[in-house]
């Protein structure tokens, strides 16, 4: 837990290739390439190529956008539904690579769409990678990647594919020891090994070095040194130099939990050495800070004659050289630490800690993971039990056995019931104090003797599988022989009987054989009967029933397909409209009129595109009229938003009026809440409450409305329209106006008006 900088994951993107020959050959072949589903693959394969390149540039971002384009196209003109969305889904991953996660995950759902139902296993499996490189490393988000991988690692198992498989098992594995799930976490982790051992793969650094982080947080440092000489060994080999600090560092902290400051300081200060020349001064700072805490706690002896002193000096210059990112929690952290343990060690400077202390209680607020709150634990006991601040130490102890036992460490624990006992000796509670003392000498000597107990299983196991190697050859032996006295002895009755019974017996056999095979044969000619003459009739019920499903619904989705073309139709005409007009005021209108039917228009492209015909997904509605409103306005200023949509499915009766709502509010704020490019803010959130009803709210930090300004009152169409609709969902409409303006809409999906019942409603 000291290098807590090092040990984030690095996300999975697949197997990196050399990619500029491969690039190049697959140009030359798309130009002369026949257009047929071919010529798409290889496409989408050539924009993917520039999308993984290491170190890829704009230009490259850029190239693999304009190639998903034409893959597009072509699909489009073959109407190859599945390239359609290995486009999308290729355009996704380069406008998340450019920084625009906003659109890669509008063009992640429209891939999903179609990959879920036209797509192979793979490209399932890669649909869902990308949905999960969307989320951070944060409790929550850790939780929904590995829901994610859940369904890809099995999606892998079928398709077959060794190394993407592997891949995926070895990044799961990385998701679990963040979430302290150590013992899924190493099993996800071994079989990834074996899946790219079995696969011929050489590259193996990676997977060697999380193993061996992995092992050494439960404690088997033995596998934690065997694992992590592997990955230097492998890395060194391959001449990816970039990755030897993580790899160092590790090692370095493994020799340092076996108390071998020699070997420890050895590998931190390489890692330190690599660390300049590839990472930010956040990482050089946290391992400056962990060999200052190395050089104190060997001051005076031969490895360094350094002291206290001198390692508050080390750390103070790396700082100087290199002042800490004020917003990178790990640096902070190790920082505030360092200082906490020196000032606390110099009773005379014991003071100077408290202000270093209050940044580590104040870090326990945020939701930080469980490794961060044990480092924290691990400064803040020694902090409170030497400042004689008890009840701190003693509420702290007992959070810190609880997340030891969650996350299964056992030196943590030891140290815990150590620091325990010193609080209770110090308030003279004697009877506790020894029992976490002993406490912490079985943990320490369950640690000094796992190794031992380890080689000791190991040869119990080798011995018990030879003893069973020596008595399946015996048995077998046996086996032989007795067969072969089987056979003589069966040889000689044979001889004895076989002229008269034998043949008494088959000719026996075979005529009841006989008799049997007519009766059997006759029934289950009647029953085959039978069984046909149901399965036609049942056969005729399921193709008519089927029959009229399918007209059913091709009907309601040829409804929705011409209410959608109609509405495209209308707006057709309006755009011919404002052609012929001068007034900008009677512009506006018409583009206001353009944006409630495109909302419209919407709701029905949803509709016929998704399998059910009455409900739309409001997700990704809102978040499509959303992306189409700040592309028509398109504004020169920066205005963020911020969503918060529930997975809602509402009926088409009650989505129409709810997304003219949401086209007003947001209309109105693109045109009015920040005048003269002033940048600005703007946030959408629908839930579903407890009682059953929806609640929509809409608020920008923009200029709000005049101080005179009663919505009540106000004649204009758009504030009309919202109070209309309002009704029409039988819902309650507030508005208010402060730091910019807030729009809240309380409705019940069983008061909705009679207007807006069934399917006949009026826009």
């Amino acid at each position: 837990m000291l290098l807590l900088g090092l040990t984030l994951p690095t996300f999975y993107l697949g197997a990196q290739r050399t990619l500029s020959t491969r690039a190049d050959h697959l140009l030359t072949l798309s130009r002369f390439q026949k257009p047929d589903t071919s010529a798409v693959l290889r496409l989408v394969e050539l924009a993917h190529a520039y999308v993984i390149k290491r170190g890829e540039a704009a230009g490259d971002l850029d190239t693999a956008l304009g190639l998903s384009q034409q893959a597009f196209r072509l699909s489009r003109l073959l109407g190859y539904r599945r390239g359609e969305g290995l486009s999308y889904l290729t355009a996704a991953q380069a406008n998340r690579e450019k920084g625009n996660k906003l659109k890669g995950r509008h063009l992640t759902r429209l891939a999903s769409d179609l990959l879920l139902t036209y797509g192979s296993l793979q490209n399932q499996a890669d649909l869902y990678i990308e949905q999960a490189a969307y989320y951070t490393v944060s409790n929550e988000d850790l939780k929904k990647q590995i829901a994610l991988y859940e369904t890809i690692v099995p999606l892998l198992r079928q398709a077959g594919n060794k190394v993407n498989l592997a891949d995926a098992l070895k990044y799961r594995g990385d998701l679990y020891q963040l979430q302290s799930n150590n013992v899924q976490a190493l099993k996800d982790l071994h079989q990834a090994l074996e899946l790219y051992q079995s696969a011929g793969h050489t590259k193996l650094h990676e997977i060697y070095d999380l193993i061996g982080f992995v092992s050494s947080k439960i404690g088997n440092y033995e596998a934690g040194v065997k694992y992590g000489l592997l990955a230097l060994k492998t890395v060194e080999a391959s001449g990816e130099t970039h990755k030897l600090a993580k790899i160092y560092s590790r090692l370095g902290n493994t020799y340092h939990e076996l108390n071998k400051p020699r070997e420890a300081l050895f590998y931190f200060n390489k890692s330190l050495l690599s660390a300049r020349t590839q990472y930010g001064q956040s990482t050089i700072i946290v391992l400056a800070t962990t060999i200052s805490a190395i050089l104190e706690n060997v001051g005076g002896k031969p490895l360094q004659s350094l002291g206290l002193e001198d390692a508050m000096a080390h750390l103070r210059e790396v700082v100087r050289r290199r002042p800490e990112d004020r917003n990178d929690i790990d640096c902070r952290m190790a920082v505030a630490a360092c200082y906490v343990n020196y000032y606390s060690k110099l009773h005379h400077l014991f003071a100077r800690a408290k202000p270093y202390a209050d940044q580590l209680e104040a870090m326990l607020e945020s939701n930080l993971g469980i490794d961060y709150h044990l480092y924290i634990h691990g400064v803040l006991i020694p902090y409170y039990v030497t400042g004689k601040q008890y009840e701190k130490a003693r509420t702290l102890l007992v959070l810190n056995e609880k997340l030891c036992r969650q996350a299964r460490y056992a030196k943590e624990l030891s140290i815990n019931h150590w620091w325990w006992f010193k609080l209770d000796s110090t308030q003279a509670s004697l009877s506790s104090a020894i029992s976490h003392y002993q406490r912490y000498n079985a943990l320490n000597d369950s640690l000094i003797n796992a190794s031992t107990k380890q080689q000791t299983a190991l040869l119990e196991v080798q011995f018990k599988t030879q003893e069973k190697e020596t008595n399946i050859q015996l048995l077998r032996q046996q086996s032989e022989l007795q067969k072969s006295e089987l056979q003589k002895e069966q040889a000689t009755r044979n001889l004895v009987i076989a002229g008269a019974s034998m043949l008494f017996l088959l000719l026996a056999w075979s005529y009841n054989r006989y008799r049997l095979k007519q009766r059997n044969n006759q029934q289950l000619r009647i029953q085959q009967e039978q069984i046909n003459l149901k399965n036609d009739y049942l056969q005729l019920v399921l193709s008519e029933k089927n029959h009229l499903l399918a007209e059913k619904e091709w009907m309601f989705k040829e409804i929705h397909h011409r209410v959608k073309n109609n509405l495209q139709v209308v707006m057709s005409l309006l755009n011919a409209q404002a052609r012929f007009l001068s007034d900008n005021a009677a512009l506006a209108a018409i583009q206001d009129s353009q944006h409630r039917v495109q909302a419209m228009a919407l709701i029905h492209q949803k509709l016929y595109q998704a399998d059910q015909v009455a409900r739309i997904d409001m997700s990704a509605y809102i978040q499509d009229v959303i992306a189409y409103l700040h592309d028509s306005y398109n504004p020169q200023q920066t205005i963020t938003f911020e969503l918060d949509v529930d997975r809602i499915e509402l009926d088409v009766s009650q989505a129409v009026p709810l997304g003219l709502i949401i086209n007003e509010a947001i209309t109105n704020a693109l045109k009015y809440a920040f005048p003269q490019g002033r940048a600005g803010r703007l946030s959408l959130a629908l839930h579903q409450r407890a009682d059953r009803a929806y609640e929509l709210r809409i608020s920008d930090d923009g200029v709000g409305l005049p101080a005179d300004f009663d919505p009540k009152q106000s004649r204009s169409l758009g504030m009309t329209l919202m109070h209309g609709f309002s009704q029409q969902l039988g819902g309650e409409l507030n508005l208010s106006s402060g730091a910019g303006l807030q729009i809240s809409l309380v409705f019940k999906e069983e008061q909705l008006s009679p207007v807006y019942s069934g399917v006949d409603y009026a826009y």
